[in-house]
């Protein structure tokens, strides 16, 4: 048998070539394709938890009597029974590593804005007891810096200090008067000169309202708790 020509060699060897180059191409694509399927099905990242300040109470799971305080940096006099841990910095989180004072230990993190849940040792004690502990949920607005935007993508700021709406911005801008809120979440437009505002909360972390310059059209706008 004849041995087969170079032209019939070379398209061979190309076709080869070519179904290698293709697989490899398939399988970077497939590649890439499977990353940027993963990275969009993957969840976005969710804002942490703001605690609520106030008085908390619960239980461990020996149904001893859990209480402590916070007052948004740091939890304080927290007891199991009568058992003292003293205090714990939680800071700018949500939780707090273990933390010893007093020959005990203990650590928590908050699941909701009302409640925590941890576990506690004694110090010489690698037995852990799960404990939980929760704030009454009533308008007990969140204390601070609120910040969202308009449905127009203006940036939108305000403060809330317990009985006061104040620092009120749209872009910065803007000399919205400081202003009270009833006890069902609302307050009625107020207005300066040049700037008038309404709104209400509509649940410990989130607020809703219009804004506008006197006489014209409303703006809507909501704002939510920034640590």
């Amino acid at each position: 048998m004849r041995a087969p020509s170079i032209p019939r060699r070379i398209g061979a060897l190309t076709i080869a070539l070519t179904a290698v180059v293709a697989c490899l191409i398939g399988s970077t694509a497939d590649a890439h394709g499977g990353k940027h399927a993963a990275a969009a099905g993957s969840p976005a990242h969710e804002r942490s938890t703001i605690p609520k300040r106030g008085d908390y109470t619960g239980a461990d799971h020996q149904n001893l009597t859990v209480t402590l305080k916070f007052d948004g940096t740091e939890v304080k006099s927290f007891y199991v029974g009568q058992l003292s841990f003293g205090n714990a910095h939680v800071g700018g989180n949500d939780f707090w590593d273990e933390r010893c004072n007093n020959g005990v230990c203990f650590s928590g993190r908050w699941v909701s804005p009302t409640d925590v849940v941890g576990k506690w040792r004694r110090g010489g004690d690698r037995t852990y007891h799960v404990w939980s502990a929760r704030t009454p949920s009533g308008p007990s607005y969140f204390q601070g810096t609120w910040r969202g935007f308009d449905h127009h993508g203006n940036n939108m700021h305000l403060r809330w200090n317990g009985t006061h709406v104040s620092g009120f911005t749209v872009n910065g801008f803007g000399d919205f008067p400081s202003t009270t809120v009833d006890n069902t979440g609302h307050w009625n437009e107020v207005c300066s000169r040049d700037w008038c505002y309404k709104g209400h909360f509509i649940s410990d972390d989130e607020v809703v309202g219009e804004w506008r310059t006197p006489g014209s059209t409303w703006y809507a706008w909501e704002v939510y708790p920034s640590s």
